[in-house]
């Protein structure tokens, strides 16, 4: 009896001495790319900008700002985060289709839409304080939910029914995890450690591009591309020198706004877009923010301040996402419109749209 039970302890301890297979640690290369201005015009690539009205002054269409932008075939989907709380739903010509579901707590309707994400024929949104995926089809038809059994704040869907997950700050934990359909988590990255950030909440943390999955959380100044299949590809890492947020800064955003005034640090606040080799995004730089282009084969970066009144029509003001590896989208509400250098001709209608509250998106055409 004495010699089972010790058989039995051995295969314990060997069990929990084994490395958790779900732990991936990235050994791959990260580029080190030195954040040193070459250029104050980070628009040079852009070769021409279309503009597409929104048709969004409507009671049901209504809202405030663009948190995360989607185009799928024929279907435009704008999330706001804070303004309407909702997911809205335009064709390709702007006309305003129908919202998908609607706060409430019936079949269907949601607490609060952390993020989001489209397929070919149906439409995923996190209800975050309620720990579910709630699925639609394209036309908003409520087709059903999953409960995920962990809190998270954003996703993106993955290659064969799989999702990439961000997880809030708990000490220990990954900040990142791979599940399968069902949640099940297959892989882990990133471990938090107490330096790590937890106050700020990151919306449209994952950004989709033709060579993967862009991720990058705020302050932090590695940038990764995963597959879609959940593995990481690439890494960047963008070299602030002596602008770079120390550590001991790193831990609150809220108390690191406050040393933010005092100093000239620059930082990632949000994910930037990534396409043709060309990092483009927002950065701040002190207290302002400024459009950064970083080319990570040429090792060449670009910045411009976003002032008011050093805004052109042709700067890629807030890049949302990015569509066929060639066009950047932003877009501009009167707000914005109202700070910029009118060196771009808008027809009156457009300009007549905006005036009275409308959104248009912008489409800038890559050389």
């Amino acid at each position: 009896m004495k010699k089972i039970l010790f058989f039995i302890l051995c295969i314990i301890l060997i069990q929990s001495c084994k490395p958790d297979s779900k732990k991936e640690v990235y050994t791959g290369n990260v580029k080190e790319i030195p954040f040193v201005v070459n250029s104050e015009s980070p628009n040079d690539f852009i070769k021409s900008c279309d503009f597409l009205m929104l048709e969004d002054t409507c009671r049901e269409s209504l809202f405030a700002n663009i948190s995360k932008l989607k185009i799928k075939g024929d279907r435009i989907y704008v999330l706001d985060f804070s303004g309407s709380k909702a997911l809205h739903v335009f064709n390709d010509k702007g006309k305003f289709l129908h919202n998908i579901g609607k706060r409430g707590s019936g079949p269907g309707e949601y607490k609060k839409i952390y993020d989001f994400d489209v397929n070919d024929s149906k439409v995923y949104i996190c209800d975050g304080p309620n720990r579910n995926i709630i699925i639609y089809n394209k036309d908003g038809k409520y087709l059903g939910k999953k409960e995920i059994p962990f809190q998270i704040n954003a996703f993106s869907l993955l290659e064969n029914g799989s999702f990439i997950m961000s997880l809030p700050k708990i000490l220990n934990k990954p900040k990142v995890v791979v599940t399968d359909s069902l949640f099940k988590e297959s892989k882990e990255y990133f471990v938090y450690s107490e330096k790590d950030m937890g106050d700020k909440f990151d919306i449209g943390i994952f950004q989709e591009s033709s060579e993967g999955i862009v991720y990058n959380k705020s302050i932090n100044d590695t940038i990764f591309i995963f597959s879609k299949a959940g593995d990481i590809k690439e890494a960047y890492h963008i070299d602030f020198k002596n602008k770079r947020v120390p550590d001991e800064l790193r831990k609150s955003y809220q108390e690191f706004i406050n040393e933010r005034e005092l100093h000239d640090y620059r930082y990632f606040y949000s994910t930037p877009v990534f396409i043709k080799n060309h990092i483009i995004g927002n950065i701040f730089s002190g207290n302002t923010k400024a459009l950064v282009n970083i080319d990570t084969k040429q090792n060449q970066c670009y910045m411009k301040l976003l002032k008011e009144y050093n805004i052109n029509m042709t700067d890629p003001y807030l890049p949302l996402t990015v569509i066929n590896d060639s066009i950047i989208i932003s877009y501009l509400n009167d707000g914005i419109y109202n700070a910029i250098n009118k060196n771009y001709s808008l027809d009156k209608e457009t300009i007549k749209h905006l005036e009275e509250g409308g959104t248009i998106l912008c489409f800038y055409h890559l050389k």
